[in-house]
């Protein structure tokens, strides 16, 4: 069980019986479907299966972002989610940064996930984590070549760096996000 105990939002919310409690899956067993699923399936369907991981994931945090501004019970609801799967979010983040340089929905994911979500993941992540992903997605969206994503990208990174405690310079922001010792 991933027993992290009764959640007071679940309980607010009503979920407890309405949702079935949450499990861990050993790393035997989780070793064991992943050579099944390539040894069946293929190389391809194992990028297919982890794809969709992303996509689902992405889904969830943009749905508790855009209901986040809606106050009540909706609200908390996406808090509750977002409490629930950011483990589980920053394993698919993870797994797009690593696949990136030879995956293009990896890179897809990692451009829009903050797009998407940015309202949860700002209140959610740490400063460091969400100046890191800001970096990302501005590199992703440069090496799929969404010229819009950049832009928007490179608009949040003033907050990303206030986060930080880090000032936002005219131009300044890309050497000292890349660790550049001139500014």
């Amino acid at each position: 069980s991933a027993g992290r105990g009764i959640d007071p939002l679940a309980v607010r919310l009503n979920l407890r019986t309405q949702r079935p409690e949450r499990f861990w899956m050993h790393m035997l067993i989780a070793a064991f479907a992943l050579e099944t699923l390539e040894s069946t399936e293929g190389e391809g369907a194992v990028r297919e299966a982890q794809q969709r991981r992303l996509e689902h994931y992405r889904r969830v945090a943009g749905a508790a972002s855009a209901t986040l501004s809606t106050g009540g019970d909706t609200q908390l609801l996406s808090v509750f989610l977002m409490a629930q799967d950011l483990p589980n979010i920053r394993a698919a983040h993870d797994w797009a940064r690593s696949h990136s340089s030879r995956d293009y929905r990896a890179l897809e994911y990692l451009s829009r996930l903050p797009s998407q979500s940015y309202r949860a993941l700002v209140d959610h992540l740490t400063p460091e984590e969400f100046l890191e992903w800001t970096r990302l997605a501005e590199d992703a969206a440069r090496r799929i070549g969404d010229d819009a994503a950049i832009s928007h990208h490179r608009s949040r990174l003033g907050v990303a760096l206030l986060k930080n405690g880090l000032e936002w310079s005219d131009g300044g922001s890309a050497s000292l996000l890349r660790g550049d010792p001139r500014e």
